[in-house]
């Protein structure tokens, strides 16, 4: 037993002096970095200005409306693409009653067929009276006239 202690003591002795050997390692920082010397690896992140981007962002109004209702840097947007959404969320899907209220935006008298499964339908009907059904992707929240 004492042996194996020794040999244990004499092994991590060595282990210590070969690192000591090889080089200091330290947690403090470096000194002077020049991010221009040539052959640096330091590279500068510069910060890039916001700006607006129709396609990312969507469309934006001077003015609040009924479907641009959310503001942001002096402008109203359709949807805060800065953080939350608008819809009420359940496992990464639209609720039945958030899908009722993007078809309700766009249509009357709005009745519920079904909500299970990917697609929800709804019977409603248009600005010309005509009866239509709607569906709604649950996922992403597109609807279109069947």
């Amino acid at each position: 037993m004492t042996t194996l202690k020794a040999m244990t003591a004499s092994l991590a002795l060595l282990v210590g002096a070969s690192t000591l050997g090889l080089g200091q390692a330290s947690a403090a920082p470096q000194g002077n970095l020049n991010a221009n010397a040539p052959g640096s690896n330091v590279e500068l992140v510069q910060m890039k200005k916001w700006k607006y981007d129709r396609k990312r962002h969507g469309e934006r109004r001077s003015k609040r409306d009924r479907d641009h209702r959310f503001s942001f840097g002096g402008f109203w947007y359709a949807a805060p693409f800065w953080g939350f959404t608008t819809a009420p969320l359940y496992r990464d899907r639209l609720s039945c009653w958030a899908a009722r209220r993007i078809v309700d935006r766009r249509y009357d008298r709005v009745r519920t067929i079904e909500c299970n499964g990917r697609i929800y339908t709804f019977a409603a009907v248009n600005h010309r009276g005509k009866h239509v059904r709607v569906s709604v992707n649950s996922n992403t929240g597109a609807y279109w006239r069947s």
